[in-house]
């Protein structure tokens, strides 16, 4: 009973622990197995000891890592056996694989190519016979005895635009994020060289006006410009008030002016008898 109550606990201890939530590391970090982040080596290093500051020394010859890791071992080097009919195409580094093909006049066996055998000469009975490059590799010419070529591996930073076959290589490329950093900063240097441009004419053209305006100094001057006197204004109507405009004139009778016998100057209105004055009357009988 007492066994199993500790085998109970034991199992409740180990089930809280697992379901604690692991912290998040960084993209250059690890969890140990006490849940705690340590740092990487870098790569082409292996770890010695440590965790927050490790101690990491750099891969042996024959050996390469490819990328930041935790462990305390590199990845030993393929080795290209001249007696399989291999050899080095490159030896590669550090952080990188050697890589082999088919020496001259022999060609991949298998797809995994494991050995390479002779090709096959052509006779009187019977042509060359020729098979598809393995995965992984290519050749892009017509040959009877050019072995294929493996595929080329994208450097560290860019990544496998388009996919090799057995006819051509991989083509690498940069991210979609390089693509448009690139670009930006293209177009920054486009914008920056026509301000550069268009600053240096314009400096240019005040360089040669001051110039210009230094050599014929005194040779200028300023010539006023007339103004025009003001137009007259137009007789304007006189302006009258309201209580004039409401005002309206008396009509006057017409009259007519006519000389009397006399030779004195009458005035008599329109469509009355004419009245001489009694003495002016009497004088004309006389």
């Amino acid at each position: 009973m007492h066994f199993a109550s500790v085998l109970i606990v034991k199992m409740a201890i180990v089930f809280f622990q697992g379901c604690r939530s692991a912290p998040t590391c960084g993209p250059v970090q690890y969890l140990d197995e006490n849940n705690k982040c340590c740092e990487k080596c870098p790569m082409g290093e292996k770890r010695v000891s440590g965790c927050e500051s490790p101690v990491c020394v750099p891969c042996g010859d024959g050996e390469y890592m490819p990328e930041y890791n935790p462990k305390t071992s590199c990845i030993v080097k393929t080795y290209c056996d001249p007696n399989l009919n291999f050899v080095y195409k490159t030896h590669g580094s550090r952080v990188e694989n050697a890589q082999c093909i088919c020496k001259e006049g022999t060609h991949c066996s298998s797809v995994d190519c494991d050995t390479c055998n002779a090709n096959t000469e052509s006779t009187e009975q019977k042509d060359t016979e020729c098979e598809a490059c393995p995965k992984n590799y290519y050749s892009n010419i017509t040959s009877a005895r050019e072995p294929c070529i493996p595929w080329t591996s994208c450097a560290p930073g860019l990544i496998v635009k388009i996919e090799g076959t057995a006819t051509s290589d991989v083509v690498c490329g940069p991210g979609e994020r390089d693509e448009r950093v690139a670009m930006a900063v293209w177009i920054t240097v486009g914008v920056l060289a026509v301000l550069v441009a268009v600053g240096f004419s314009v400096y240019t053209q005040r360089a040669k006006l001051t110039e210009h305006c230094k050599k014929h100094k005194g040779q200028y001057h300023i010539v006023p410009v007339p103004v025009p006197a003001p137009a007259k204004e137009a007789n304007n109507p006189v302006e009258m008030d309201d209580q004039q405009l409401l005002e309206e004139p008396e009509p006057k009778s017409p009259t007519e002016e006519t000389l009397s016998d006399g030779k004195r100057l009458v005035t008599q209105e329109v469509g009355k008898d004419s009245h001489m004055p009694e003495q002016d009357s009497q004088d004309s009988r006389f």
